[in-house]
């Protein structure tokens, strides 16, 4: 099996836990009022995350010292894909459906090749271009049932501000990942991620922990799943897969947000799934094919 396809099957997963985060967050944090405060439950999961990094390369013996410059580099980064993306993450899962909120996390990969182009001398080809298309496309089908588009939903700004961050911090990373290894970057990632959450919860007036004995069974099993499955694993196996195949590429996979994020919502809160967004659903994927199929006309 090449590096190539280890990345896109390990990126497929992330998709799935990532989008299974989205639904479960929004069912156990959200939606129930025995759960978490939703930023004390970001304190817990990064704080989970990041320990469980530290351990394996405890574990592993490998390197996990970085320079003073590389931590304030990895804070920097932290503060686009964990500090502001949690925070409007946040703040749109009280206005949008998981459904509506798959759809909008999916606009990344347009983002990242923008910027791409923008910071770091990318070009644009011919299958680029018509993926985006088509890829946007699918995401207006999949969104034309769920959004109200006669009225600007606030959820959608806040979302959309996340994903905007998020795809600064794909543009950002790779160097740094490539550089420091793969774990070891997130382990710091996390642990930079764990501080800001702990901040934040503060300055929210989130950080009770008197108040974890009285959280549901199930707010609890949805921390450690949003900790163990879609940050420990899932960060790592995504910056894996940005190191491998670049940014873009694994900025692409974030089109299968939306199908995934609407099958899941139909099962787990019931949220019905249209004719449109099917065709919608089927066209992103066609995109992702096209995105991920090497071409001539396209350096690596």
């Amino acid at each position: 099996m090449t590096t190539v396809l280890k990345s896109q099957l390990a990126l497929i997963l992330v998709m799935f836990l990532w989008s299974l985060n989205i639904v479960l967050m929004k069912k156990y944090v959200v939606s129930s009022d025995e759960n978490f405060p939703p930023f004390l439950f970001n304190t817990l999961r990064f704080s989970l995350a990041g320990f469980l990094c530290i351990l394996t390369l405890i574990l592993t013996k490998k390197e996990w010292k970085i320079s003073v410059h590389d931590f304030f580099i990895i804070g920097g980064l932290c503060i686009m894909g964990i500090g502001i993306y949690q925070i409007f993450y946040i703040f749109g899962l009280d206005h949008l459906k998981a459904g509506s909120i798959a759809i909008v996390i999916s606009s990344i990969p347009v983002l990242v090749i923008m910027l791409t182009c923008i910071f770091k001398d990318s070009r644009w080809t011919k299958r680029k271009i018509i993926s985006s298309i088509l890829a946007v496309g699918g995401i207006i089908i999949c969104a034309a049932d769920d959004l109200d588009f006669s009225q600007l939903n606030i959820g959608v700004l806040y979302i959309f501000i996340a994903a905007s961050s998020w795809a600064l911090y794909i543009v950002f990373s790779k160097s740094t990942s490539t550089r420091l290894g793969n774990i070891r970057t997130i382990t710091w990632f996390l642990v930079w991620g764990a501080i800001l959450s702990t901040l934040i919860a503060a300055i929210a007036g989130e950080l009770e922990f008197n108040q974890l004995p009285a959280a549901d069974s199930k707010a609890w099993i949805a921390m450690f799943y949003s900790g163990i499955g879609s940050l420990y694993i899932g960060y790592i196996l995504y910056q894996y897969a940005i190191t491998n195949i670049g940014s873009e590429k694994t900025a692409q996979f974030s089109y299968l947000g939306p199908p995934l994020g609407l099958i899941l919502s139909w099962l787990i809160l019931s949220e019905m799934i249209s004719i449109a967004q099917i065709i919608g659903m089927s066209i992103i994927f066609i995109a992702v094919y096209l995105s991920q199929k090497k071409a001539a006309d396209e350096s690596s």
